[in-house]
């Protein structure tokens, strides 16, 4: 796994939040590359592992990555678009497609 092409940059919110809910860098690098966006129009875009993004993860990344990072896949960030990932949290529920 390469991670170090995709920089994560995270705010003090963002890095306080990760340890909070025990959110591991990695996971979250590989929920940004892989995930789906949901841009709010304002800035900002929701970023979620779907059944498509675990798959890509499962066949570019390795099994071994899989399930290395599996209970971080319900996790989300919310980042600038082109910028700094400013909070995450685990999903409890289904996220609304626009």
């Amino acid at each position: 796994m390469s991670l170090s092409a995709d920089p994560l940059l995270l705010s003090l919110h963002a890095r306080v939040r990760m340890q909070q809910r025990g959110l591991p860098a990695a996971a979250l690098a590989l929920i940004r590359r892989y995930g789906r966006r949901q841009h709010d129009h304002q800035g900002c875009a929701l970023v979620y592992l779907d059944r498509r993004g675990r798959e890509a993860i499962r066949r570019h990344e390795g099994e071994r990555t899989y399930r290395a990072y599996e209970k971080a896949w319900d996790a989300y960030l919310l980042e600038r678009v082109g910028g700094a990932v400013l909070t995450t949290g685990h999903r409890t529920r289904r996220f609304r497609l626009e």
